[in-house]
């Protein structure tokens, strides 16, 4: 069984898992999920708890002044900020000529 918290704006902010069937893997019991302010997604996190416990997996997004993705990183087995981080940079460009589109440059 499990339940779901939304933010007043309606966004998913917490599932929470709070009985688990037979032969079920318990390990993530909770998932939090945080916004900028312009209600991108900015952070997703798992716990081993329903509420509270201890960070198993967090992954984060930076966005720019488009709303392009620019980073992404993940921490596999702890918050961000721990020892083992991957990340990846994308850069992006604007159109020189013909369309006004946004263009990813690398990553």
């Amino acid at each position: 069984m499990h339940e779901s918290d939304h933010e007043d704006s309606g966004r998913l902010s917490a599932v929470r898992v709070t009985a688990l069937g037979p032969g079920v893997d318990g390990t993530v019991r909770g998932i939090g999920r945080e916004y900028d302010s312009l209600g991108r997604l900015l952070r997703v996190t798992q716990y081993d708890a329903a509420t509270g416990g201890s960070v198993l997996d967090q992954v984060q997004y930076a966005h720019d002044g488009w709303g392009n993705l620019v980073q992404f990183q993940q921490d596999h087995d702890s918050a961000i900020g721990g020892t083992l981080l991957y990340g990846v940079d994308f850069a992006h460009a604007k159109a020189t000529g013909g369309p006004h589109t946004i263009r990813r440059t690398s990553m």
